[in-house]
């Protein structure tokens, strides 16, 4: 995950996200262009969502796009 120290300083704290590998990383919330639905063969093999970065990485995450929508959504209402 690419952060620069004024977006930490700026953003607050980084979301917590469980990925395909099943280890827990921090996510810059601001670097996200697009979330979405895993189909049905990709949450067979344990993955249920598709995050897009800005820099065009995709990531594969464990969490529902609804899960990552209540976490974004809380993490935008503590700063």
């Amino acid at each position: 995950i690419r952060r620069s120290n004024t977006e930490t300083s700026q953003l607050g704290d980084p979301m917590i996200l469980t990925f395909s590998n099943q280890k827990p990383m921090m996510l810059n919330v601001a670097e996200i262009v697009s979330i979405a639905e895993a189909g049905v063969s990709s949450a067979w093999h344990g993955t249920n969502s598709f995050i897009k970065m800005k820099d065009g990485e995709t990531i594969l995450c464990d969490e529902t796009i609804w899960v990552l929508y209540r976490k974004i959504e809380n993490d935008q209402s503590t700063q």
